[in-house]
């Protein structure tokens, strides 16, 4: 399915992708599919690697690390901490259209998630200052 690892033969079909509507702090039903993907983007990008004891080495995002310095990083380095991100989840299959451009203290991001399920696009800005 997602970041939750599994090792054997069950690896080579996608597990369903059921989950909980997040709404939110709120749980409000629940979500499947290109809806089920797009929640799980959004979270991995806004958890912060290795900060969660609850979460495995291959979940969250590295990005945070990168800022504050004296020196922004490019362009393809943050391309490639995205897709390393996403890409631990066996659903989206690549990321595609991705650009990234600096607006005084903000990044905006913004790229396509091909999935299993269908296209997602994603807008995302992050501060770096």
């Amino acid at each position: 399915m997602s970041v939750l690892k599994s090792y054997g033969e069950r690896d080579r079909k996608t597990a369903p992708s059921r989950t909980y509507k997040l709404s939110g702090s709120r749980i409000s039903g629940m979500a499947d599919g290109i809806e089920a993907v797009e929640q799980a983007i959004k979270l991995a990008l806004s958890t912060e690697r290795w900060r969660h004891a609850i979460y495995s080495a291959d979940y969250g995002c590295e990005l945070i690390g990168l800022f504050g310095h004296s020196q922004r990083p490019s362009e393809q380095t943050v391309r490639l901490m995205i897709e390393e991100t996403l890409l631990e989840d066996d659903r989206i299959l690549k990321i595609e259209d991705f650009t990234a451009v600096y607006s005084g203290d903000l990044l905006k991001m913004a790229f396509t998630a091909v999935t299993s399920f269908g296209n997602i696009e994603i807008e995302r800005s992050e501060s770096v200052g």
